[in-house]
Order: structure tokens, then sequence, then C-alpha cells
């Protein structure tokens, strides 16, 4: 019985271990492998109908096999509230918007878009990955919704660390029960 117990207890240990793991690996050139411990965030403010945009995009579909990044676009010269969220973001870097698109990655931010920034955007991807996203610049400043993504996660980590400690509770009862049983 109290080996059923030791396995049952070290099963339990491992549900919140297994279920809030995420790690992707990536393979980036023919030698390299990078390993993500999280999805990096690529944040892309945009234009609708500007060509640049476009090549940004284009380019962004062309490496989503390559690496793992999550690209989350805001249209700014339509949307107002958008276009806010693009100046709050830019001060917080302390850069200056030069126009669209204006790409942000951690705390590396990109205006403009140039064949010559790929190699630069790919490393920020990378570096952001790896990290875990550390540096998400954007997410204080887009309308709190990333804060209820935060919430929401934090919640689950509390649920499962809940029924966790009362699996461990119930075994030791159970444990204490079949002992004096026996």
């Amino acid at each position: 019985m109290k080996k059923l117990f030791v396995i049952a207890l070290a099963a339990l240990m491992l549900v919140p271990t297994v279920a809030l793991a995420k790690k992707t690996t990536k393979k980036t050139s023919s030698e390299e492998v990078v390993e993500f411990k999280e999805t990096a965030k690529v944040y892309m403010f945009r234009g609708e109908g500007c060509p640049h945009c476009e090549e940004a995009l284009e380019y962004f579909d062309s490496i989503k096999d390559k690496y793992d990044f999550e690209l989350i676009t805001y249209e700014v010269w339509y949307d107002e509230d958008n276009k806010k969220i693009l100046n709050d973001v830019a001060e917080g870097l302390g850069r200056e918007v030069g126009g669209v698109p204006f790409i942000v990655i951690g705390k590396t931010a990109f205006s403009g878009y140039s064949e010559s920034y790929n190699k630069d955007i790919e490393e920020a991807i990378k570096t952001e990955g790896v990290n875990g996203n550390a540096n998400e610049s954007v997410s204080k400043y887009a309308n709190g919704a990333k804060e209820d993504e935060k919430k929401s996660k934090n919640s689950a980590i509390i649920i499962i660390s809940v029924l966790v400690v009362a699996g461990v509770v119930a075994l030791i009862v159970l444990g204490r029960k079949t002992a004096t049983e026996e």
C-alpha cells in the first residue's frame, strides 16, 4: 500500500509541471537548433494599403516555419485606439515613430521595413523566444488584453496547485486510514 501511495503522490507532483511546460525546438539553419521557452511575440503596427507593411507581412509568413513566434498586428492609419497604443509603445521604448510598419520584438523596435532588417528581426525573435518574452513591451499598453491573459494563466496555476494539495491530503488521509486498518 505504501508503494501505491508513493507512486500516486509522485504522479500528482508531476501534474503542474507537465501541464505548464511549453518548450519548442526550431531549426534555424542547417546546424543551429534553438530551444524556445515560449512563443516569441512580434508586434507590427501597420497601415492598411501600405506596401512596406505588405512586404513585412510576406517576410514574416516566409519564416513562420523556421521560428516559434506569434505575429500580432495593429492597423494604425484608420484605428485611433491602435494609433494611441503605437505612440505609447514608442514613447515607452524611447523611440520616434517614423512611419509604418513599426515592428516591436521585446525592447527592440524597427521603424519601416527593408530586407536588410531580416537578420536583426530573426535575432530578436530568437532572443525573445529563448528568454521567454521577458522584455514584452507592448502588452502593458494594449488595452489590458494581455493583463487578462496573464490573470487567466495565474488562475490556472492556482487551480492546479489547489488540486495537487487536495490530492496529497486525500492520499495522506487514505494512507493513514489504510495503515490503521492493517
